[in-house]
């Protein structure tokens, strides 16, 4: 039952009238910060860009958190549909993944 709650709640929350996801603030952020000319970024410069406007210190884990970001637009930009796409390189362990923008 909780499963199926929660599910309908993401899809009620995902899905605006013209069945477009919307994108969260942080994503909006994250995509202005990446190079629109088709240059590779990595996580590192990408989190330490991202956290540069906060008045708090940086997380030790933010390339993690930059990394689901980045996921989670590129899944969105995928379903909607957008005429370019969010690429980015595989995890290789301990080195940072190249993220870029590329048009379709």
């Amino acid at each position: 039952m909780r499963k199926i709650r929660k599910e309908k709640e993401q899809l009620a929350c995902i899905l605006s009238k013209d069945r477009q996801e919307r994108y969260t603030t942080r994503q909006r952020e994250v995509f202005k910060l990446l190079p629109q000319n088709g240059k590779r970024i990595d996580t590192l410069a990408l989190a330490d860009q991202f956290f540069r406007r906060s008045k708090y210190r940086k997380p030790r884990h933010r390339r993690v958190s930059i990394l689901g970001l980045v996921n989670s637009l590129s899944e969105k930009v995928r379903r909607n549909k957008e005429p370019f796409r969010v690429r980015k390189t595989k995890r290789r362990g301990p080195h940072p993944v190249q993220i870029w923008v590329e048009d379709q």
